[in-house]
């Protein structure tokens, strides 16, 4: 579950610079947790920012940018799609540095 990458389907009804079309989410919630409700995810984008709160990961052949700035709560049946790949432990570990920074635990 952690690491992994699913589809992201679009919300209902868009808020704000919420996307809505095709992207991908990486997972960033801790495995024991797999049983709540709503999962923790990072969504991606194909835009190619700078920054430590950006790490860059591929997704096939493409390079994505996660955005750790964006995580969000989503209810899995409803918002992920189908799981399309799984991130190297060198990319989940610049997505754990970026989380720390973000959430202030270094």
């Amino acid at each position: 579950m952690r690491g992994d990458v699913y589809e992201l389907k679009a919300p209902r009804n868009p808020r704000g610079r919420e996307q809505t079309g095709r992207r991908y989410c990486v997972v960033v919630q801790g495995e024991d947790f797999d049983n709540l409700s709503t999962w923790l995810v990072a969504p991606t984008s194909s835009v190619i920012r700078e920054g430590s709160l950006y790490p860059r990961i591929r997704i096939g052949t493409e390079s994505s940018t996660v955005l750790i700035p964006q995580v969000t709560a989503v209810d899995p049946s409803a918002r992920l799609g189908q799981l399309v790949g799984r991130v190297s432990l060198a990319h989940q570990q610049d997505i754990d540095r970026a989380l720390r920074l973000i959430l202030g635990l270094d």
